[in-house]
């Protein structure tokens, strides 16, 4: 049976996250400008590949992280590359 107390924070969560990643989005769009519509779709998936590689290969490697990108950022980075992919189709 679902913990109703842990289940309705882990979705407060979420939410408190996902906006997070919204206004990551915008700012960052604002930034790039509409480059995955003139590059294509294998920048989206590029960039996944990227982000997913470093995630695995810090936590694989237990590797001291020494640049301004938090662990977390990467994470939200793929999630935003992974909806604009969704959002594309």
């Amino acid at each position: 049976m679902v913990d109703d107390k842990n289940h309705q924070e882990n979705i407060k969560k979420v939410k408190q996250i996902s906006k997070e990643i919204i206004k990551l989005m915008d700012l960052k769009g604002m930034e790039y400008g509409d480059v995955f519509n003139k590059i294509g779709i294998i920048a989206i998936f590029t960039r996944i590949f990227e982000k997913m590689h470093r995630f695995l290969n810090i936590e694989k490697n237990k590797i001291e992280i020494k640049t301004n990108e938090k662990i977390e950022e990467t994470l939200k980075d793929l999630i935003a590359y992974c909806l604009l992919y969704i959002a594309k189709k």
